[in-house]
């Protein structure tokens, strides 16, 4: 914008190149209008000040713009150097972080064997910066590394003398496995040399080099620590080893005298048994008619060990020597009364040939003659006797001991022999009258079936049969079909009449006392008589070595098969029904017996009992443990049989050759036939039917309820 009037002045104006800038200044090449210093000057690095940290770059005096970056440069100050490094002292252009830091001792790893030091000098060097530890040391012979090492690190710090270099004094020795620190306790250990023994020991020989020291390697008992065994005393001069052997030698105690020795009472030594031993009265042979002293005394000699016998007495008339006399020996010991100057007393008469017996007594000598004898209530003296007088040879039963059977009554007038036949007379009771006959209401003697019988007008009706049961304790079911547990022992009726005479022997087996735990019984024998069978015996045992069938006492059947016997027929065999289906298991033997009345009678044999079971019509005056047979139950309880029964089968009327005793069982049923509950229930039961009960324990009628009540609750199911 030029101003008036137009002249050089106003029209034009001085540009840059005019200008001359000031010192530290440069021309801008691109100055803008208007043309001033400002604009057309700028300064130089020259006149620029860098901050801290920075210097002024070399030859950048007259660099412009003046900048920073164009004037300055970082300086060592300003680099942070890295771990392990650390600023130069001097440090040299370019300002580098190469040329500023430097790696110190922490940047070196030492080598194996070396450690840092801790005031490293400078230049850092791996010299100034490691140390050689003593893992680099080789220690000279007879020393060894120190566990622990003191600084610097030298052979005199780092090594020491081990127990090698260690003199151990008189009496100690080097041990083999010293610890540290390595002293002279550690190192030496005391020998047997040094060791002192203690009371009652002595240094062993040859051990004074031995190591460790103790008791038992240094030292060994004296016979002083000896105690010597009974019947044994110290040597006064004993020899080496000291043993029990040697420090101890027996005495005449620890001797066993031979038999017919004993100890003398002051023995000499040496202690032999020649010198402890003496011989007594034993070994002293007596000369003939002489025996040893029961108490000899000393000096042991044959005068005062032996003394005359009874062989040296000589017995007067009617005596004789004894086989054992007492001492002392004299007459009255040696020699004693025989028979021949014994006296019997009134009522007994010498025995023959008794004369020579000795000693003299009643029992070896004489003999009660009848006279001796009471005979018991319903016998009689017999006439004529015969020996030995016994009471059965001196006494006869007379008709007041027998009992008739059922049916017959005492003959008024009996005759001799004593017999049921002379002493009992049939009664029309004992009449079985044929079908279509009856008794007479009013029979007359003598007493025979026409006297007895007479036609009925009135049919008849055939008898039912019935069977009785006896198996197992045994159960019996009767024939009118009660039913009971009969468990004592004995021999009982099972069918008792004059037709049918059937008795049992009930016995406890090893099996129930083993098994069962009770004393309760078995059948163990069937026998069969009576005059259906003219009476003759059949007779049933069990199956074992010992058991047999029998006809009259002679063995039939030992093997299946059939026979007779008194017009009986008897079959064996292994078929039949069973009494009892829980032996079914075993082996079947059954033997059926078909009385010619119309009985049947089936035995099943076990190995060490029966079952039986008897089929039959009632017949007159019939009884027994099978019942009454009578129709009606209820006078068949067990209570009731056993009331009629309960005592056994009278001597006199017994089919068995010998009977067996009555035992009643003292053992309650075991849990398994008879649980609590169930035995509370027979207890309170019991309680009231003993109260009139005859011939029936308690313990029976306590297994009768519970065998009851167990049957009753297995029929329901429960």
């Amino acid at each position: 914008k030029a101003v008036t009037p137009y002249s050089k002045e106003n029209c034009c104006e001085a540009t840059c190149t005019e200008f001359t800038c000031p010192a530290g200044y440069a021309k801008k090449t691109d100055a803008t209008l208007p043309y001033t210093k400002d604009n057309c000057c700028q300064a130089t690095c020259a006149v620029y000040t860098c901050p801290s940290t920075y210097t002024a770059k070399a030859n950048a005096s007259a660099v412009a713009p003046a900048s920073e970056a164009n004037c300055c440069q970082e300086t060592c100050p300003a680099f942070t150097c890295p771990s392990g490094y650390e600023k130069r002292m001097n440090a040299t252009l370019p300002y580098t972080k190469e040329n500023c830091c430097q790696a110190t001792c922490t940047a070196f790893t030492c080598p194996s064997g070396y450690e840092k030091k801790m005031n490293a000098s400078l230049p850092y060097t791996q010299d100034n910066c490691c140390q050689a530890t003593c893992a680099v040391f080789t220690c000279p012979s007879g020393y060894s590394k120190k566990a622990k090492a003191v600084t610097p690190y030298s052979e005199e710090n780092c090594c020491e003398a081990t127990c090698t270099e260690f003199t151990c004094p008189s009496g100690y020795a080097k041990k083999t496995d010293a610890t540290l620190p390595y002293t002279k306790d550690n190192c030496c250990q005391a020998t047997c040399a040094v060791y002192t023994c203690p009371s009652t020991y002595a240094k062993k020989a040859n051990a004074s080099a031995v190591v460790p020291t103790s008791k038992a390697n240094c030292c060994q008992e004296t016979c002083q620590a000896f105690t010597c065994p009974f019947g044994y005393e110290k040597r006064m001069n004993a020899t080496l080893p000291y043993t029990k052997e040697n420090c101890c030698q027996a005495t005449c105690t620890a001797f066993t005298c031979p038999s017919g020795y004993e100890k003398k009472m002051n023995a000499s030594l040496p202690y032999t048994q020649d010198n402890c031993c003496q011989a007594t009265c034993a070994v002293f042979t007596c000369p003939s008619g002489y025996a040893k002293k029961a108490k000899a005394v000393t000096p042991y000699s044959k005068e005062n060990c032996c003394e005359a016998t009874c062989t040296e007495f000589t017995c007067p008339a009617g005596y004789a020597k004894k086989t054992d006399a007492t001492l002392p020996y004299t007459k009255d010991n040696c020699c004693q009364e025989t028979c021949a100057a014994y006296t019997c007393p009134s009522s007994y008469a010498k025995k023959a040939n008794a004369s020579a017996v000795a000693p003299a007594s009643n029992a070896n000598c004489c003999q009660a003659t009848c006279a001796a004898f009471t005979c018991p209530h319903g016998y009689e003296k017999r006439i004529n006797a015969t020996l030995p007088y016994t009471e059965e040879n001196c006494c006869q039963a007379t008709c007041e001991v027998f009992t008739c059977p059922h049916g017959y009554i005492k003959k008024v007038t009996a005759t001799t022999p004593y017999s049921k036949e002379n002493c009992c007379q049939v009664t029309c009771e004992a009449f079985t009258c044929q079908p279509g006959y009856e008794k007479k209401s009013k029979p007359v003697a003598p007493y025979s079936e026409s006297n007895c019988c007479q036609a009925t007008t009135t049919t008849t009706t055939t008898p039912t049969p019935s069977s009785c049961q006896l198996w197992g304790d045994p159960h019996i079911i009767t024939f009118d079909k009660s039913q009971f547990v009969f468990y004592r022992s004995g021999d009982f009726w099972i069918v008792k009449s004059d037709a049918v005479k059937i008795q049992g022997r009930f016995q406890a087996t090893d099996w129930t006392k083993a098994n069962d735990h009770t004393d309760y019984s078995s059948m163990t024998d069937i026998i069969i008589s009576g005059s259906a069978l003219s009476d003759h015996k059949i007779e049933v045992q069990p199956y074992s070595e010992t058991g047999q069938i029998l006809c009259d006492d002679k063995p039939i059947l030992k093997e299946f098969g059939e026979s007779a016997c008194a017009g009986a027929q008897v079959y064996y065999s292994d078929k039949g029904q069973l009494v009892d289906s829980a032996m079914a298991f075993l082996p079947h033997r059954v033997v059926q017996i078909q009385l010619p009345s119309g009985v049947h009678v089936q035995v099943n044999r076990w190995p060490n009992f029966l079952n039986a079971k008897v089929t039959m019509v009632a017949v007159p005056g019939q009884d027994g443990v099978c019942g009454n047979f009578n129709g009606d139950k209820n006078d068949d309880t067990g209570k009731m049989v056993h009331s009629r029964f309960g005592s056994g089968v009278a001597r006199s009327e017994l089919l068995f050759s010998k009977p067996t005793p009555l035992l009643i069982p003292k053992i309650n049923p075991s849990v398994q036939k008879c649980p609590p509950e169930v035995r509370q229930k027979a207890e309170a039961i019991c309680a009231q039917e003993m109260k009139d009960a005859k011939d029936w324990g308690e313990e029976e009628c306590v297994g009768d309820a519970c065998a009851l009540t167990m049957e009753s609750l297995k029929q329901h199911g429960a």
